[in-house]
Formats: C-alpha cells, structure tokens, sequence
C-alpha cells in the first residue's frame, strides 16, 4: 500500500534539487567563444574533433523527452518520472510525477525560473542572480539548455589535450578558478563527459551522457548522470525513454491557481 507521504516529494526536496543542479548548469557552458588551437601533441587531430564536435550539436527548434528519473541527496532519495519540452532559445518546460502524481511544474524563461510545487500550494519563482552569485559568472537560458540536450560549448579560451584512449579524447582548460575537463567520444563525436574542479567552492561534479541514439540523421544522448561531491554528495539521473525533435503543436501549460502562495527562491533568500 502507498500512502500520500511516499508519493509525494516533500517539500525539502525542492531547494535540495534546486542546490543539486545550478552547480551545473555552469558545465553547460556559455555562448561559444570561439576556440584557439588546442596546444600540446596531435594539434591538427584535436582541433578536427573539436569541429567535429561542434558540428554534432543537435539543431532543432523543439525538443521534447519524457522517461525515469533518480534524485539521491543528503537528506532524501527519490525516484520520479518526468516529461520536458524545449521551445529553442525561448522556454523549458518540465513536469516531475511520482505515482501518477504531479509534485512539480518548471517553467524557466529569459529571465526566470518558475516551480509550481502541487503539494504546499506555492510558485517560487527565482531570477538568474542565484547562479551568478553562487558561481561568480554570468549565466542565461542558454547554459540550461545546453546542458538537458547534451550540446558542447566551451567555457575556456584554449584547451589542452590531455590524454586519449581508444573511446575518447580529453582536453582541459581552466575557467576561473575552476579546472575542467572534457571527454569527446572519437566515433560519434559526442561529449561523453564533463569535469568541473572548483577549489573555491570546494566542490567537484561531473556530468555523463550516454545511451546515444539515432534521431533521424541527428544523435542524441538518452541518459544524463550528475554527480556533484563536497559538503553534501548528490546525484541525479535523467533516463530518456523517448526524446522527439521538432514535434507539433508543443505545449507549456502552466496556469497558477489564484490559491498558490507566491514566494521568492528560498537558497536566493538564504532560507
């Protein structure tokens, strides 16, 4: 028998899930700089898979997955279903269900991020100052996006081959303060992995995107693993079982009952 408590994720789940994942939306990277030569052996094979890898980045103008989740943090695990829809460039739309039953709704925009928690009644809303602060760069929509479709844009200025194996090529490069590291797959021409080392957050995480798969002459990732270690441990894992691009007529329904607390981001407002 399941009772009410267990289908529902509480409400602590919602500023733990929000502290799991703005870490990462910086691994999502930024607007492409534009890279300088790679330095270090094997320069014109490095660069070539760099291009190469830019040139995989899926194009679409929606996009749109649903599948199974896990949340594992420091104060609670939860598994979860989950649908998201991408308008491009413009709105992410996300639902998170457990049971049958709608905990959550995301709506993010240029400007945003929204959460209809169904559970206590209430829209917090937080703006895009929590991620600048909490990581000491500018960040926009872009940088989420990037990081659900698992499309690459670097964040330092030149990178440094570091390593190869028969599967993938790293490169490295520091921004900031941070070290990163990315992992290009040689044959599919994908990011497989990515790195962040931050000494002044004292906090390393990493991002995984595997289970490729042909999406028309596109491939994309169908699995995305997040694990975040410092003060607190956290991992998130997003399983795909349907991804579509372009699809008709997208819908973002997020309507608000007039009954719903509105309340400020609660890590925004130090709570």
């Amino acid at each position: 028998m399941i009772n009410s408590t267990q289908a529902r994720p509480t409400n602590k789940f919602i500023p733990l899930l929000i502290a799991a994942l703005l870490p990462l939306l910086w691994l999502g990277g930024c607007k492409n700089r534009g890279l300088k030569p790679a330095k270090g052996p094997a320069i014109k094979e490095i660069n070539q898979l760099l291009a190469l890898n830019q040139a995989e980045n899926l194009d679409f103008k929606t996009w749109s997955a649903k599948g199974k989740g896990q949340y594992d943090g420091p104060d609670q695990s939860l598994g979860f279903s989950y649908k998201i829809v991408i308008a491009k460039d413009s709105i992410i739309w996300g639902s998170l269900t457990k049971f049958g039953y709608e905990g959550l709704r995301m709506l993010v925009d240029q400007d945003s991020i929204h959460l209809r928690v169904t559970d206590s009644k209430e829209l917090i809303t937080c703006d895009y100052r929590i991620i600048s602060n909490m990581i000491g760069m500018q960040v926009d929509f872009q940088i989420m996006q990037s990081l659900i479709v698992g499309n690459t844009h670097f964040l330092p200025d030149s990178l440094q081959h570091d390593g190869s194996n028969k599967e993938a090529v790293k490169v490295s490069g520091k921004y900031g303060a941070a070290n990163l590291e990315y992992f290009i797959d040689r044959s599919l021409h994908k990011l497989v992995k990515l790195n962040a080392d931050d000494p002044l957050r004292e906090a390393k995480t990493s991002a995984i995107w595997s289970e490729f798969q042909k999406l028309g002459d596109q491939v994309a990732a169908h699995s995305l693993s997040i694990q975040v270690e410092g003060k607190d441990q956290t991992h998130i894992t997003f399983n795909h079982s349907e991804i579509e691009l372009n699809g008709e007529n997208p819908r973002f329904p997020f309507n608000v009952p007039d009954s719903y607390t509105r309340k400020g981001c609660p890590i925004q407002n130090g709570k």
